[in-house]
């Protein structure tokens, strides 16, 4: 009678192996899809805008679906994960269009390398400001444009930075992050003098040719001195808005300042002339005037005479009398 017993035991031993089983299989999945809706939504938002924001021959929607990182895998094209965190990010030459948001990469701040090579993505380009981790940036051959952000020159770790072949412009800042082994910049519009960084000049001239504006070692465009800005005369301000101070012109030195001399010369001179110039008027017109008033009064006693005394002033003409002659006569 206790011989049937024993397979009763066997199959209680199996059903508790199988239930050990199913907890160790069990307890893991809940717990990794837990730690998905714990972790990764913000990441995972992050991912889905930037796919509804650019177009590609590949098709994101389709394979950019559930949650993109589990543990360290990733079921997502161009992703590669770490302890649930996307820390890569990798589209290269697959005719991304569209154009960044400033903000588009905020929330992967887990990123080490993003690399977008090869594409058609144009627009400013984005903030990088609140990664620590970042160490690969690639984004050469592309339609980017305008200025390089200041902030990048303060990601702490970054390794890699190549964006040769868009349109960035403005001036380079000032990269010094001793990391900073690969550099490239060339093909742009950017321009002004390269920062005098030792990391900088580090870089061979093939980092920074194709940028016409660009000038200053390791280039050899040496940079020329800003020309002297010309003042444009402002419109006139209205009159209860005070008008901006002249400027002070400091006095040149050379020739000028002998002009300057000579032209107190000739005003010295003129204000001495003038004076004398019209008291000599002065005195010439009254002299004329006071010559034929004495003419006219000598005119006057000649015609007073008698006729005897007229012809013997005329038979003695030329014999002229003691104590008289033309002087006295005049004279008198």
């Amino acid at each position: 009678m206790q011989l049937p017993e024993a397979p009763q035991k066997i199959v209680s031993d199996r059903d508790r192996v199988m239930w050990l089983v199913l907890l160790f299989l069990v307890f893991p999945l809940s717990q990794g899809i837990s730690n998905v809706d714990d972790f990764l939504p913000v990441e995972r938002d992050a991912l889905i805008e930037l796919r509804e924001t650019l177009n590609s021959t590949i098709n994101l929607h389709s394979i950019w679906t559930g949650p993109p990182c589990i543990k360290n895998h990733s079921r997502w094209f161009g992703i590669n994960c770490l302890n649930w965190h996307v820390t890569s990010l990798v589209l290269e030459g697959v005719q991304l269009s569209g154009s960044l948001k400033p903000d588009s990469f905020k929330n992967l701040t887990a990123l080490r390398r993003l690399s977008f090579k090869n594409n058609s993505l144009f627009g400013t380009l984005p903030n990088f400001s609140n990664h620590p981790y970042l160490q690969f940036l690639q984004l050469s051959d592309n339609q980017f444009s305008g200025p390089i952000p200041g902030n990048f020159a303060e990601i702490p770790q970054l390794f890699e930075l190549q964006m040769e072949g868009n349109s960035l412009n403005g001036t380079i800042p000032p990269f010094n992050q001793r990391t900073l082994k690969i550099f490239n910049v060339s093909n742009n519009l950017l321009e002004g003098q390269i920062p005098g960084t030792p990391v900088l000049q580090s870089f061979p001239v093939s980092s920074f040719v194709g940028n016409p504006g660009l000038c200053g070692k390791p280039l050899y465009e040496t940079c020329t001195p800003s020309a002297p800005t010309i003042p444009i005369t402002a419109p006139p301000l209205s009159p209860s808005l005070p008008g901006p101070p002249t400027p002070f012109v400091p006095p040149s030195e050379g020739p000028s300042k002998s002009f300057e001399v000579w032209g107190i010369v000739l005003i010295v001179v003129a204000a001495t002339l003038v004076p004398l110039s019209v008291m000599l008027v002065f005195f010439c017109y009254y002299g004329r005037i006071y010559r034929k008033k004495s003419y006219g009064e000598e005119q006057e006693n000649g015609g007073s005479l008698k006729p005897s005394t007229r012809a013997a002033n005329k038979q003695g003409h030329g014999q002229p009398r003691p104590g008289s002659g033309p002087d006295l006569d005049r004279i008198m």
